[in-house]
């Protein structure tokens, strides 16, 4: 008869355990400060009930109430403190005493581990970075790699030296700590002396990059312009999403709100194309790694040296690009421009835009339109109100755009030979390894070689890829996409022959864009040596240049060395053929086009047989700050890179002038050449003059500094080339 009774005691027994257990799991996932609170509590509830009970038992003491409540405090919190009153002679208070003490210990010990705990997941959570960031109008970094070297570097030049200017640096990995740590390795100073000294601000808070909240916490919506610094694509595409709708918050809460710019680089075209619906495109600015690699590879592998020209115009150091006010030029046509600036050069026109739906608002004319006809141009190119120049200049805060309109001696040694090409001139191309840039690049080749080849002179360019067996499938894909996908409208042909590749179902390994053969040979291993490199140059073929990729998929350091030992083999066979090594086996002189990912292993990387180096990361990274800091350059970089329009090349100065004037020691007016070279009647033939590379030096001058008597005095030699832009 008892066990029912039992069980149901026992019942309410666990149901009161289930409820207390219950009570103190959502106390304790309140936090520390509702911990706080349930001890502060109970410590009074104990100090209420021995003061009672000293007044009640101890009544012989005499204690007042606030002298029991003041004992029973000073029992509790700490049994060293005086009371008031002498109660330790007596038994019941020795009792209560005893309680309170032991009581008091237990809530006390709680509350000073809670208070420590809590202190320091504070501090731990200072050292991870999680505090808010309080600043405005400033550059957020998001990601933090090898590449916020250069990024940084860039934002440091672009501001004399930073000053006044506020970085901040969010990753979702290191703690605020360990940024704080590198970046401090890179300035070579902590960065609190770095600001005393700079007046620049850099601060690091880790974050989930994909996280709205978060980026609210980092002051992302407050920012100047975002840059998104990351390697993996999809990982970008999260991120910008997540910055998107950060902003679409804030919109909705201020209309008037101020979008920031957002810079990215995805590495394939196709998240490119899709991150174009991701944002205001007002705002956005996507770069393609593909595209703007390929571009410059292809660029420097037709003219050797211009790839430090371009490296100088696309980053801070040294002249850059920017649009100026051209109100006291109003009036003037654009060639009468020339030459007449002492500190800058013009290069175009930025022209607000008359086209509807238009998300940039203003038009870029570099030097001369592609198709307008030469009845026209005067029309176009004259300079309205509204309108601003696109101007060269050392330093665009500095420049005087309206410097007297001098005029400058006209000199009848100025000739205008045109462009020369050999009618039948083979060129012959070796490119040695893989990246995402390959397609773009091969493409980018083609291109290039057929603009500069005169119409009717028949052409011979071929172009061998020699890769990694380990590259096989990637190499075959991006095959496949030639004669499949037409890849920017270009059409691709098979060609009827078997070299190379002995993959299963692709007996076929040669295919032909434009006038160009395209070749691909694996080295079926996954190292490309000394011998495997000889076997191809002594396979009948004579390359002019060779080109030198690193995979971009790669940890930088293990790509550089894969490159580095390239560099090294080539150097080897140029030198054996110098030497005869090769008894009667001949090999053309070839130039060297070097990719590289590190800047720091340029050094490394040094070979006289290398025409250029491409620092891929290096000049993303300074793109990347130039287009934060300027709605307009994106515009005009990305005309500057795509094939066909405006483009900056390298012209020999013998086109121009004629010898006698290229003896080295004779001075030439760079401004009237400059002025000479915008006299062609026809528009495709104009150039803009923006400076000269010294061959033999190995040095290039842009926009040249004016002598005492403002005239700006150059001497040429004849192999010497002209730095211009040229259309079409």
């Amino acid at each position: 008869m008892g066990r029912p009774a039992e069980i149901k005691s026992s019942s309410k027994r666990l149901l009161r355990q289930f409820k207390f257990a219950n009570f103190l799991d959502n106390l304790l996932s309140r936090g520390f400060a509702s911990l706080a609170v349930a001890l502060a509590a109970i410590a009074a509830v104990v100090i209420l009930v021995a003061a009672i009970a000293y007044l009640v038992f101890c009544a012989d003491s005499g204690m007042t109430m606030p002298e029991a409540f003041w004992s029973a405090f000073a029992y509790t919190i700490n049994p060293e403190l005086p009371a008031f009153a002498d109660i330790s002679s007596e038994r019941s208070a020795l009792v209560i005493t005893f309680v309170v003490v032991v009581i008091g210990l237990l809530v006390t010990s709680a509350l000073i581990g809670i208070i420590t705990t809590a202190l320091t997941t504070f501090y731990e959570g200072l050292q991870r970075g999680f505090s808010p960031v309080l600043e405005e109008n400033h550059i957020v970094i998001i990601g933090f790699n090898d590449n916020v070297q250069a990024i940084v570097h860039e934002l440091l030049l672009g501001h004399d030296g930073g000053r006044g200017q506020r970085f901040v640096v969010l990753d979702d990995e290191l703690s605020r700590e360990e940024m704080e740590r590198r970046l401090a390795s890179f300035l070579g100073m902590s960065l609190s002396r770095f600001e005393k000294q700079s007046g620049c601000r850099i601060v690091c808070r880790n974050a989930n990059l994909r996280e709205v909240d978060d980026l609210r916490r980092c002051a992302v919506e407050r920012a100047r312009a975002v840059i998104i610094n990351d390697y993996d694509d999809s990982l970008i595409l999260k991120t910008l999403l997540a910055v998107a709708s950060l902003m679409r918050d804030e919109q909705k809460k201020n209309p008037e709100f101020g979008i920031p710019t957002t810079v990215c680089t995805f590495r394939e075209s196709q998240f490119a194309r899709a991150a174009e619906h991701a944002a205001e495109k007002g705002n956005l600015r996507i770069l393609s790694l593909s595209e703007t690699l390929s571009s410059l590879i292809a660029k420097t592998c037709y003219q050797p040296g211009l790839s430090t020209v371009l490296s100088e115009i696309y980053s801070y150091e040294g002249s850059e690009l920017y649009v100026r006010s051209s109100t006291d030029c109003r009036g003037y046509l654009f060639d009468d421009l020339a030459g007449r600036f002492a500190e800058a050069v013009p290069v175009g026109i930025c022209r607000p835009t008359t086209s509807r739906g238009s998300s940039e608002g203003f038009d870029i004319i570099l030097n001369a339109p592609v198709t307008t006809a030469p009845e026209e141009y005067s029309e176009i190119m004259r300079i309205r109100e509204g309108d601003e120049l696109v101007m060269l200049s050392h330093d665009g805060r500095d420049m005087d755009l309206i410097s007297p309109m001098r005029e400058c001696e006209e000199d009848a040694g100025f000739v205008f030979r045109g462009q020369t090409s050999e009618s039948g001139a083979t060129n012959q191309i070796l490119v040695v390894g893989y990246d995402e840039t390959f397609d773009q690049t091969i493409i980018n080749l083609a291109r290039y070689y057929d603009a500069v080849c005169p119409q009717g002179v028949a052409t011979n360019c071929s172009i061998k890829l020699l890769y990694r067996i380990k590259r096989e499938p990637r190499v075959m894909a991006a095959r496949q996409r030639f004669l499949t996908q037409g890849i920017d409208e270009v059409v691709a042909r098979e060609l009827e022959s078997a070299h190379g590749s002995d993959s299963e179902g692709l007996p076929n390994t040669d295919i032909e864009i434009l006038s160009t053969r395209v070749e691909f040979q694996c080295a079926m291993s996954n190292v490309i040596d000394l011998p495997i490199l000889e076997s191809v140059f002594f396979s009948g073929e004579q390359f002019r240049h060779v080109i030198v990729l690193s995979d971009l998929q790669m940890n930088q350091e293990d790509a550089d060395t894969e490159t580095l030992l390239t560099l090294l083999y080539l150097k080897a066979i140029a030198e054996n053929a110098e030497r005869g090594v090769y008894d009667n086996s001949s090999i053309t002189p070839f130039r060297i086009t070097s990719e590289i990912q590190n800047m720091d292993n340029v050094d490394l990387a040094y070979n006289e047989y290398v025409s250029d180096y491409i620092i891929s990361w290096q000049f993303i990274a300074a793109l990347q700050v130039q287009i934060a800091e300027s709605r307009h350059r994106y515009r005009i970089l990305r005309d500057l890179l795509k094939p066909g329009g405006a483009d900056i090349q390298l012209e020999l100065a013998s086109l121009y002038l004629e010898p006698r004037y290229l003896d080295g020691s004779t001075k030439i007016d760079f401004d009237a050449l400059a002025r000479h070279l915008r006299k062609p009647e026809n528009p495709l033939d104009k150039r803009v003059l923006l400076g000269y590379v010294c061959v033999d030096k190995g040095k290039h001058c842009l926009c040249p500094p004016a002598d005492s008597t403002g005239k700006k005095l150059v001497s040429l030699r004849e192999n010497d080339m002209l730095i211009v832009v040229k259309t079409g």
